[in-house]
């Protein structure tokens, strides 16, 4: 439905240089939330660009954001707009950019079909990591898996791998004090799969960079509609999100997160 939502005293979050683009709502949809600060991201073909209910920043350092549906002119040709982007229904960007921003997203590197590992498998397996594991250069499909648990004390490290979820998968859950590093790989469901969830306690870590997330969340509305950060100690950077219910969504007052420091950067959000 939207490709980031900030919600409920998630507050202080930064959110600069993604490509958010053609969501079936909002782009960026900020309620009840306050100094969050917008900037340097291009929001492209939303059907609604963004929301704000609250007091945010959308520009920083004289540098805000690219939006498509801006109406405004530039007549001295400096690619900030003369008029500012209103933003529904609290929200302005006084230096709207005229060009879209260069944004280094990297591609999500091509992986041979290899042997898959061995993993914990059986009727209704319930994979729970332990200590500390890679998956490294490999293909993972396992139709006896339905659930994924990263517990305190354990990390589970994903690099160049395809992660395809199976048709009854229910989800991945990094617990608090486990860890989960996706770096150039890509977690997708298999075609005959429906949603899956994703969260991240409070108190755990979540790295994930140049790699691609597609089709998680479940219902719009539900505590597992997209990516779900009960987390703060998070960074996401040059990576593609898309055709989820719900984008990302970052820590709450519902999830009391503390500490730790959230990123989320140089990434494409799409078809949310």
């Amino acid at each position: 439905e939207f490709g980031i939502g900030i919600y409920n005293n998630s507050d202080n979050n930064r959110v600069t240089n993604n490509n958010i683009t053609q969501n079936i709502e909002q782009g960026v949809n900020v309620i009840n939330s306050q100094n969050n600060i917008v900037y340097t991201n291009n929001f492209v073909d939303n059907k609604f660009s963004a929301n704000d209910d609250g007091k945010n920043q959308w520009e920083y350092n004289g540098k805000g954001n690219y939006w498509s549906d801006y109406s405004g002119s530039d007549t001295n040709n400096d690619n900030i707009g003369d008029t500012p982007q209103n933003i529904p229904t609290k929200g302005i960007d006084e230096y709207p950019s005229i060009v879209q921003f260069r944004i280094e997203t990297l591609s999500v590197p091509a992986r041979a079909d290899i042997p898959l590992p061995v993993v914990p498998s059986g009727p209704s397996s319930v994979n729970t990591i332990t200590g500390d594991v890679v998956w490294q250069d490999k293909q993972i499909e396992n139709n006896d898996i339905v659930q994924i648990i990263i517990p305190k004390g354990s990390s589970l490290t994903l690099k160049n791998t395809t992660l395809i979820i199976p048709q009854y998968f229910m989800g991945i859950i990094v617990q608090s004090g486990g860890t989960l590093n996706i770096i150039d790989s890509k977690i997708t469901p298999a075609a005959s799969a429906g949603g899956f969830y994703f969260t991240v306690d409070d108190g755990a870590t979540l790295v994930m960079k140049g790699s691609q997330l597609d089709g998680v969340g479940w219902t719009l509305g539900s505590d597992w509609a997209g990516l779900v950060l009960r987390s703060a100690d998070v960074t996401i950077e040059n990576c593609i999100v898309s055709n989820t219910y719900a984008g990302i969504c970052p820590p709450s007052s519902f999830h009391d997160a503390k500490g730790g420091s959230l990123s989320i950067k140089n990434n494409t959000i799409s078809n949310c």
